[in-house]
């Protein structure tokens, strides 16, 4: 039985700690290896994998995150149409100003 103020299980603990050192260098990585094409991010991801694996994992957790659909991924004025169950208003755009008259003296 672990004693009080210990962790139950301190490899698992170590591990979380390793973690979030991991995830705050993948942060620093993620607009890079999002930003590649697929092959060359593929490519870069198998490297890392291979030199530091918490590193990858969690900068792959990052990549799908962001892939992924997300509730707040919606225009604004959406939202509102979403939540009364109604269909979504377009948002309203301003006329196309005029084009000043051309007073040519020819």
């Amino acid at each position: 039985m672990p004693e009080h103020g210990t962790p139950a299980d301190p490899p698992r603990a170590a591990a979380h700690e390793c973690d979030e050192g991991s995830l705050s260098r993948a942060m620093s990585l993620f607009d890079a290896y999002s930003d590649m094409h697929d092959e060359n991010q593929a490519a870069a991801l198998a490297a890392l994998r291979m030199r530091d694996r918490p590193l990858h994992d969690a900068l792959v957790r990052l990549l799908v995150a962001d892939a992924l659909d997300h509730a707040l991924d919606v225009p604004p004025w959406q939202v509102h149409a979403l939540q009364e169950g109604g269909p979504a208003p377009r948002p309203r755009t301003a006329a196309p100003a005029a084009a000043p008259a051309s007073h040519d003296a020819t």
